[in-house]
């Protein structure tokens, strides 16, 4: 079982996002689950991988940051039923 959950924040960068996921997944992915949250990105502009889309006007307007955003995810994953796999959390930000 997978013990790291990684969140990656985006904003508008759907080929950078992509291809952060891909090297996670290839290097990594046999350590962590990558959860993609798209932090007030435009509709056309959502990664392929997307997970959650926050968008909200005030989250569409301004965008999550890093503290927000790490948040965001993680509450996710506990509506998820999944928080309690983790021993850990790691997040990138992408915008």
């Amino acid at each position: 079982m997978k013990r790291i959950a990684t969140i990656i924040l985006n904003r508008n960068l759907p080929e950078v996002t992509v291809q952060l996921y891909a090297h996670l997944s290839k290097f990594d992915g046999d350590l962590t689950d990558i959860y993609i949250v798209e932090a007030g990105s435009d509709a056309h502009k959502l990664s392929k991988y997307a997970t959650w889309h926050a968008n909200t006007p005030k989250i569409m307007q301004d965008g999550l940051r890093y503290g927000r955003g790490m948040n965001f995810g993680q509450i996710q994953i506990l509506e998820g039923g999944k928080f309690e796999q983790y021993d850990a959390f790691f997040a990138h930000e992408r915008h």
